[in-house]
Order: C-alpha cells, then structure tokens, then sequence
C-alpha cells in the first residue's frame, strides 16, 4: 500500500494568477515584468559556513536535473515565438543560499523528522522582482507487504515526493501476505514469513531508504498493524496468531488470509511489544505507527486459547485490547515517540490512547468529526476520496464480470481536490488536524504499475494539502467563447455580518453609494460612460456578501472592470450624496415593512440567530441609517474592501488570461488584511441557533403569515445536499397559481384538500456556518392554523421513517433541474461562480452539482432528517391574524410524536 498524506494549512485564494510552470501552486506569488534565463555558467551559492552535506548534495542534484532537462513544448511549433523573448532575457548567473538568523544551520535530514507543528516549513526564493514563497508540511505513506517493492521504486517515489513538496513517507510495511522485514531481533519473521529471501527489505535498505529520504526532507513513518493483519508472523510464531488460515477466511477477517494476535495473552503482549520497540529504535521518525484497523472479534469468539485467557484474567475483550494497545505505545513513549493509529481504535473499541496519539480516519470523511470530537489529532485517509486502488475491480476471487471493489468509484485528481479538511470541524477542532493520506493498497500493483497508479494523482493531493484553497474549480473565470456579451463583477466577503449594532446598515447604505461618483469620474461621468457602452452596472448586499457587477459587450471588458475598480477604491462618498440617499434608504425600508414575508423573514432570523450578527437585518434599524456619517462608511471599506476578502470574477466574453491582466492592472495596490483568513474558512465566531419565537398578532391583516425553521447547514456542509433535496421533496405551492396538488408533494396535497393554506414555499438558506431549514405558510383559513402545523410537522417527521423513494427521485430532478437552468446567462453564472468562491473558498462545477444531488438516497434524507428535524427545537416567527396558532411547547410536542 502507499499512502500519501498531506499536512492541509489555509491560504487566502485573492485574485485570480495566471498558470506558470510551479507546482504546487505557490501560496504567494508576486510577478515581475522581466524575463531571466539562466546563463551557460550558473551556480548555487551557499553564503554561510558549515553548510550541511544533505545541503550540498541537494545543490549539485538540481543543477544535474537543470544542465540534464529534456523538457519541450508539447506541441511542436508553440515555442517558436519564444526565440525573441529568449534573446532579449536578462542572464542569471547565480542564486545564493543564505540564513535568515543566527540560529546554526540544521541539516535537511533532521529538520525532516522534527515533530509536525514544529518544523520551519516556509521557504522564499527572491529573484529580481519575483517572490515564491511556499508553506506545507506534508506527508506520504507506502505498505509494501501485498507486493515488496524494490528500493530503487521506492527511492523514485520520493524523489517525485520531493518535487512536489510530500514531506513524510508513511511505510506500512508488513501485513496479513507477507512480513518482509528483516529484524535483528527477530530474524525468523522475515526469515518465514517474507514470500522469498529475494524480496526482504534487510536493516541497510531501511536506513538506506530513510537517509534517502531524509536528504530529500522527507520523513520516513514505519508502520507494523497489530493486532489485526497479523497472519504473516503464524509462519515462524505460530503460538502468537488466532484463527491463523481460518476457513472461510470472510468469517475471521477482511482479507485473507486470516490470522490475529492474541493480544489477550500476556506472552504475545511482551512479544508485540518488544517486537515494535526492536524497530521503532532503528528509525529517526518521532511517530511510529501501531495500526489498529478491522480487528475480527469473531476470530478471538472462536479461538480457544484466547477465551482461556480471557477467562483466567477475568477482563473483556475490549479489555485486554486496551492493555494491549496501552503496552506497546509504552514502549514507545520510552523512545519519546508518538503513537499512530486507524480510526477503529477510537470510534468502535474506545481504547485510552496518549493525548499526543494521531489517529488515522480512512472509512468515511464523515467520521473525522467524531474522533475530534474525542480530542485527537487527525490525518484524513478517507477512502471516500483518497484510495488509489478503487475502480481497479475486487481482487478477492475469480469472479470473471469484473464485479466493483468495495470503494468504487475511481477516485479521481479532481475528487482530491473537493476534499475539505475542515468539513464538520469546530474552530477549536481545526488544530487537531495533521494533514492527509492517499493510499495504495498494493494488492494489484507491482514495480510496472505503480508509477501510472500513484502519479499524478498523488500530486493533486499534494497540492490540495499545501494550498486546500484551490480544491474543486477556484478559477473565477468560466469563458464561453462565443459570446458577445461578459459579466465582470468583485464578490466581497463582507456584508450586514460584518457590521456591530451599532453600525448595522453601513453596508447597504455603502452599496446605495456606489454609484454616486468617484475621485475620478462624477455620478454624471459614471452614469455616462455605463451608458456609452451599453453596459448595466448593479450592486447588492446581503448579510454575508457585498456585490458590485457589470454586464457589457465583450470588447468593453476592460472598461468595466476598470469601473468597478474605481467604484471600490475610490468612491468620493460625498455628504450631500449620502444625505440624499439616506431619504432614499429611508422609503425603501418603508416599501419592506410593508412586504409581509420580508417582514417574517427578518424576525425569523432574529429569533434564530439572537444577539448574533446573523440575527440583524440587512437595511439597519432606521436610528442607524438616520446616524451613519462618511466616516463610519470609510471605515468599512478600509475593514472590509481587501484583497484576501475579495474574488474578482468573470463570465462569457471574457478568457482568463484578460481577467488576471486586468485584475493585475486595477488591484494591485489592494490591502491585505493585517491577519488574513482564507476564503471559506470562519473568520467570526461560530454561530449559535436558538429555538425560540416572536409573535405579532395584527387582526387587520386577513391571513396568518407563518416561518417555521430549524436549524440547517452552511455552505460546504457535506450534509449540504441532502438538506437540498428534503426541501425539494416538500417544494412549494400557491393555490393562485391554479397548481394541481398530484403534481408536487404530499404536503401540497393535504393542505389543498383540505383548504388549510393559501400557499407554503420551503427553503433551505445557508450561511458560511449555519442556516435556516423550514418552510414560509400564508393562510385565511384562521380556523384551522393548528391543522395547518401539526400535518406540517407530521410531514417533517415523516422525513425520518418513511420517505419514499418516488419522491426522493422527484425531489432531485427537479431540485437538478431548478440550480442547472439557474445558470443560464452570463450573470447567472457570475453570481454561482462568486458566492461559492467567497462562501466556501471553492466552486462546484454544474457536473459536480448534478453528482452530489443524485448521491442523496432514502438512506440519507432519512439520516439528515433525524439528525436535524426528529426532536428539535425550531424558531418561528409569524404576524397577521395569528390567534389560532398553538403556542411553542405544543407545537414542539409534534416534532417527536409521530410514529408510522
């Protein structure tokens, strides 16, 4: 198996860079105008003494792989405009290697096995008018019992590590098939248990293999999986292994053959543990790891020998496992190393591990929540997303139709990078992740395969750890090459949450002034230019977002970005401007008070959120929009208006290559926010529902207008479409609209037939950390309102017993059908591409979206539906004729009571 893990860390994505030639793709990257190329002579200089020998060694194998490169175009005749650029470039003559303190220079090696979070990971590299700065610890790992891989595959595996800035070469070394490691201590493991003397890795091809890897930075991690994956150790200790070639080997363990420690012996306890602390001393690493995973409690059920044991001492299995594991990370605590560990020993057996334990999570991304949950450090394996041998076919058996293996599909390089390392996590529990693993259990693969299998998948996923922000598609630009017309447009991380109480409403009003001049172009100027161009210039805010677009003919791009950029830089903000636009704000707060479901949403939105940013409306209390001066308006532009905040996007007419130009011309002087969060990531505190409810009964107003809502998912919630879907199943319904209640769901129709409501319309809104999942209801029938609830929250309930799967599949097409003809028109496209970028610091390609919708089954909307419905406090927010409707704590009695 390789596994290659990856240390994921947050860098801000600002605007969009052009493709060079660097991978991974730099955190950082700030570009000259001038072309070098390196002169016939060129060297490395190191400008300090006592230069470490890795160091040298590193210096002379870049030079060869530059004197040696046989790179080309890759299509003939695309390099022939490179000749004057080539003549024309300035000669490099050398780059020196100097220390930036006084601190002793430390070999490469050695910085390689310090511990994670402790390493100096940030490296520039400064050539006239360039800056490459990259930050990423990393890490892989490679098992190598299924098929014992040569050092020389292995040393050309970390040399491709190396380039792609991989820092840790996870080995797990021997398993169920075959133990071909040589042990002084133990030379009869290797000795039986490898398939041949050919194929053993002895002591000097490890050290070999980890001096290797150390020149090159990388860490070498040794693996030895005990209890389980044990079988290989029956053939020279036969008295240590349960179940050893059990028959059928399914009932005693997941793969053959099968073959377990008895780790209720004490014997084989010293002997496992003497065993690890033999190998654990031969290698530099301050982590070793102990294994953990799919340990067959069948095996030790049958096995009489461990049911004595049991017996005699009086413990469990769960027991003596726990003393077991707590042994042998003894032993290596004793040699100040830190235990590694699958998920397993966590989650399903709870064995007391060292605070300082990592733990492996490879079943389900899904599941990394609760081992952090637990307090442990993670490493994301998840085969979900990084299992390179997946789609290859089952490798167990002669099944001649090529049946799936168990965790089809092929997992991709584009899957990799729509993994979010954070998904489900806390604030607090974001430390507590390491990095990733991509693994390849070698069952199938041997010398001739592996580089096809391994790269360039492997490389994506180094990528997506050292720069996370790029996973899915961060390219803010979708061109469609045919068309006339472009939308251009600045996506800001800043909207009414960004504000206090006592500057709510700044936001909305700086949007009202955006079109009021500029210290380059007057209101009339502005207004004429837009109009000379036939262009439509807008801006809107909401409680997350503050948006400023342009859509124009294809050949005007550059002069509407370059009004844009005006717009946001340099707005004149005048106060005989911003007088007249507080009247006009003022009339428009009026028009919304007068809009009944505005007016609900609002409260609903105070209710759920109390106290709380979210909670505040976008327009301001009108005491604020009567009190907000220039001053407080500059003053959220210079919080908010920076560069790592921003996504400058474009769509239709417009190609990437013109957009980076331009952003590079226009917003170059930007500000960067003194400590910059990377887009998607939380930068306020998490948000806190509340179930709660506000009333305002109004008799003169003829319907009772309802929101109900429980608590939904942000963004880049993996339980994100799943919510989707369970709105679409209860969808929307007016009567006005003549709808037949056959045509849309369940709800639809009991409330039509029996005349409870007007109309209902379900949402699903989410934030960057939180949301709203409910439903909006209007009726006349005042009689009834109780009827109209308790069939309501039936339904709801329903959703976690009994959804069907009719409508299930009706509910993703039309929930397909309703976010894919979403995107039509270059605006459309736009704001998906901009809200997803700045929400979640990604963006899910409308191919994308269509999978993750027809990945929702029965299953899931039943597991989303108890997770967020079944039992739970609501927030409601209602007004009008609202006598009739039952009071809080009743009408929570129904989301529980219902049983089918």
């Amino acid at each position: 198996m390789f596994k290659l893990a990856f240390l994921y860390l947050g860098a801000a994505v600002l605007l969009p860079n052009s493709v060079f030639g660097l991978w991974p793709i730099p955190r950082n990257l700030q570009l000259g105008t001038t072309f070098l190329k390196l002169a016939s002579s060129f060297d490395v200089e190191i400008n300090f003494n006592d230069a470490p020998q890795d160091l040298l060694d590193a210096v002379n194998r870049t030079k060869v792989y530059l004197e040696t490169d046989g790179l080309r175009r890759l299509v003939v005749g695309r390099g022939q405009n490179d000749s004057t650029a080539i003549a024309q470039a300035l000669e490099l003559s050398h780059l020196t290697i100097s220390l930036s303190s006084t601190i002793a220079p430390r070999s490469i090696a050695e910085e390689a096995i310090l511990p994670l979070g402790t390493r100096s990971e940030s490296y520039s590299l400064s050539i006239p008018r360039v800056t490459y700065t990259y930050q990423a610890p990393v890490k892989i790992v490679n098992d190598t019992p299924a098929f014992p891989f040569s050092v020389a595959d292995i040393e050309r595996t970390l040399d491709a590590m190396s380039w792609v800035k991989i820092n840790m070469f996870h080995w797990h070394v021997v398993d169920s098939q075959s133990f071909p490691l040589d042990i002084p201590r133990f030379p009869e493991l290797a000795a039986k248990g490898a398939y041949s003397s050919n194929e053993i890795y002895s002591a000097a091809d490890v050290n070999d293999i980890v001096s290797y890897a150390g020149a090159r930075g990388i860490d070498v991690l040794v693996e030895i999986d005990t209890p389980g994956h044990t079988a290989a150790i029956a053939d020279s200790h036969p008295e240590h292994i349960a179940c050893n070639q059990a028959s059928p080997w399914s009932q005693f363990a997941n793969e053959p053959p099968a073959g377990q420690l008895r780790l209720a012996s004490a014997a084989t306890t010293k002997f496992t543990t003497e065993l690890i602390y033999s190998i654990a001393k031969t290698v530099p690493s301050t982590l070793f790891g102990t294994g953990g995973d799919e340990l067959n409690t069948n095996c030790y059920t049958q096995d009489a020998q461990t049911q004595a044991d049991l017996s005699s001492s009086g413990r469990t299995l769960e027991q003596a496992l726990s003393l077991f594991v707590q042994s042998t990370h003894k032993s290596l605590a004793a040699l100040g190393k830190t235990p590694v560990v699958w998920e397993e020993m966590v989650l399903e057996h709870n064995v007391t591990l060292p605070e300082t334990a990592v733990v492996m999570v490879w079943i389900s991304s899904q599941h990394a929540a609760s081992v952090a949950a637990e307090n442990y450090h993670i490493v994301h394996a998840p085969s979900d997303y990084f299992y390179l041998d997946c789609g290859a076919g089952e490798w167990i058996g002669q099944d001649p139709t090529g049946r799936n293996s168990w965790c089809d599909p092929f997992k991709t390089w584009q899957k990799s990078y729509t993994f979010d390392p954070f998904a489900n996590l806390t604030e607090a529990q974001k430390p507590f992740v390491l990095g990733g693993q991509q693994l390849l259990w070698t069952e199938q693969s041997s010398s001739e395969n592996l580089d096809s299998i391994v790269w360039p998948r492997a490389a994506s996923s180094a990528e997506a750890a050292s720069t996370p922000d790029i996973r899915d598609s961060a390219q803010p630009t979708e061109t469609q090459p045919h068309a006339q017309t472009a939308t251009v447009g600045v996506w800001i991380d800043a909207g009414s949450r960004a504000e206090t109480d006592k500057t709510n409403g700044t936001a909305h009003f700086l949007e009202h002034m955006a079109f009021k001049g500029t210290n380059r172009r007057s209101q009339h100027s502005l207004e004429l230019e837009v109009e000379n161009i036939g262009a439509h210039l807008n801006a809107y805010t909401s409680r997350e977002q503050t948006v400023y677009y342009a859509k124009s003919f294809r050949k005007d791009v550059p002069v509407a970005v370059d009004i844009i950029s005006d717009i946001l830089q340099n707005s004149r903000l005048d106060n005989a401007a911003i007088e007249r636009e507080r009247d006009v704000i003022l009339r428009e707060q009026e028009e919304v008070d007068k809009q009944l479901e505005e007016v609900v949403f609002d409260h609903l939105h105070a209710v759920a959120f109390q106290g709380q940013p979210l909670g505040r409306t976008i327009l301001g209390p009108t005491a604020n929009i009567m009190s907000i001066k220039r001053d407080d308006l500059a003053s959220y532009i210079k919080t908010n208006y920076t560069a790592d905040r921003m996504v400058l996007v474009g769509t239709g007419g417009v190609e990437h290559e013109e957009l980076v130009k331009l952003a590079e011309r226009h917003f170059a002087t930007l500000p960067v926010s003194p400590k910059p969060i990377p887009l998607g990531r939380l930068s306020h505190p998490k948000t806190n529902f509340v179930g709660s409810e506000v009333r305002i009964r109004n008799d003169e107003i003829p319907t009772a207008n309802i929101a109900i809502a429980v608590e939904g998912v942000g963004w880049s919630s993996p339980d994100y479409f799943p919510m989707m879907v369970m709105q679409s199943i209860f969808g929307n319904w007016d009567r006005a609209l003549g709808a037949s209640p056959l045509l849309s769901s369940r709800l639809s129709h009991i409330i039509s037939s029996n005349n409870l409501a007007n109309s209902f319309m379900s949402f699903s809104t989410s934030y960057s950390d939180t949301g709203l999942w409910g439903i909006y209801l209007v009726s006349e029938n005042l009689l009834n309102l109780d009827d109209l609830m308790h069939f309501t929250l039936r339904e709801w309930t329903r959703m976690s017993i009994a959804p069907t799967e009719v409508e299930v599949e009706r509910a993703k097409s039309q929930l397909k059908a309703g976010l894919l003809l979403g995107l039509d028109g270059t605006t459309a496209v736009a704001e998906d591409i901009g809200r997803q970028l700045v929400t979640s610091g990604k963006r899910l390609t409308p191919q994308q979206i269509e999978s993750a919708v027809d990945a929702v089954t029965v299953d899931e909307i039943k597991r989303v539906a108890q997770k967020y419905l079944w039992d739970k406090d609501f927030a409601l927010a209602a007004t009008g004729n609202i006598e009739g409707l039952l009071d809080y704590n009743r009408l929570r009695a129904d989301m529980s009571s219902m049983i089918y």
